[in-house]
């Protein structure tokens, strides 16, 4: 029986659209889904991220998630993870795959817009199967917020965080903003190499969520390797956590005016540089490699590359005549001993 709980009952759900897909295909499972709907119907909200249901390649979750899920049950069961929670659900998709990959009792789903969390919720619901049995709660506010207070502490938590600061002229309400964040609310706050790599938030979570965890719990983060590995590794270290590769993989750039042009303009003011490779390139590149792949064959993908790479000033003038995309790092961490 799934027991739903919302702590944000305020705020209107406007549904602006419906999308049906493949759970099987969506979620990259090996098998007929056991604990949610074969078909999944989504509705999404004007604030939603909008799920890519048909180029699955350049969806986080189907691409990223879903896979770093498995990776991460096959590394270590499901039998510790209770209490399971998504940092910026969007459509509710990646709780989905949490539901039938990990299995937790309890699913905790957040999102900075209210009325993304209850349509989130009311997907949730709507796509799992009768007979499972979870509890789920949401909650709207940023990075690890909504978590502080709730009924912790969480055995696995999930983000999948925005790295390019919101331009001041544009407002958080105008539509889909998933890919960039506050830089006001945030910036400043990082040790200045992480500035400059962007990845200010993995930072800013990662030192809230410590908090957060069981005795056992970790972290998982998904982050757009579009800066060498060794600093995403560095982040974690500055944060206080040990952290291993859970997935190696490439994802077809979506929105790519909007993402490479927030890039480029990060880059012109001396950040990065940030890299983005041609999709044939990043194809026969990954081509054979293992979903769990080490981290000394992700270095030498990585070392491959770079023959191929071009900065994201370089792809924004590509984008009409290339199809681009950037290699994306899942990282497991625990928080090291204080």
């Amino acid at each position: 029986m799934l027991r739903a709980i919302n702590n944000d009952t305020s705020g209107k759900i406007d549904t602006g659209q419906v999308v049906r897909t493949s759970a099987q295909q969506m979620l990259a499972l090996a098998s007929p889904p056991q604990r949610i709907r074969s078909e999944l119907v989504m509705c999404l909200t004007e604030h939603t991220y909008q799920p890519k249901v048909d180029e699955p390649r350049s969806d986080w979750v189907a691409a990223v998630t879903a896979p770093a899920l498995q990776s991460y049950a096959q590394r270590h069961g499901t039998d510790q993870i209770r209490t399971f929670a998504t940092i910026g659900t969007g459509s509710g998709l990646d709780a989905l795959a949490a539901v039938e990959t990990v299995a937790p009792d309890k699913v905790f789903v957040t999102d900075l817009h209210k009325d993304v969390v209850a349509e989130a919720q009311a997907n949730i619901v709507r796509n799992i199967l009768p007979d499972t049995d979870v509890e789920l709660v949401g909650a709207s506010g940023d990075l690890a917020s909504p978590l502080v207070g709730s009924d912790g502490p969480f055995d696995l938590i999930y983000e999948n965080l925005p790295n390019i600061p919101l331009p001041a002229e544009t407002s958080l309400d105008a539509g889909q903003t998933s890919s960039t964040f506050i830089a006001q609310e945030h910036t400043g706050r990082s040790p200045s190499h992480i500035q400059d790599s962007l990845l200010e938030l993995h930072y800013q979570f990662l030192r809230q969520a410590r908090a957060l965890l069981a005795d056992h719990g970790r972290v998982l983060c998904s982050i757009g390797a579009r800066v060498p590995l060794e600093q995403i590794f560095e982040t974690f270290a500055a944060a206080g956590y040990h952290a291993e590769l859970v997935l190696y993989t490439w994802k077809l750039q979506s929105e790519a005016d909007d993402v490479v042009g927030g890039y480029a303009s990060a880059e012109q003011r001396g950040c990065g540089p940030f890299r983005y490779v041609p999709v044939d390139r990043l194809q026969d590149a990954f081509a054979g490699a293992d979903a769990s792949t080490e981290v000394h064959e992700a270095k030498a993908i990585e070392q491959s590359l770079l023959p191929h790479t071009v900065t994201s000033v370089e792809a924004l003038g590509m984008l009409r005549t290339h199809q681009l995309g950037h290699t994306v790092a899942v990282i497991e961490a625990s928080p090291l001993a204080a």
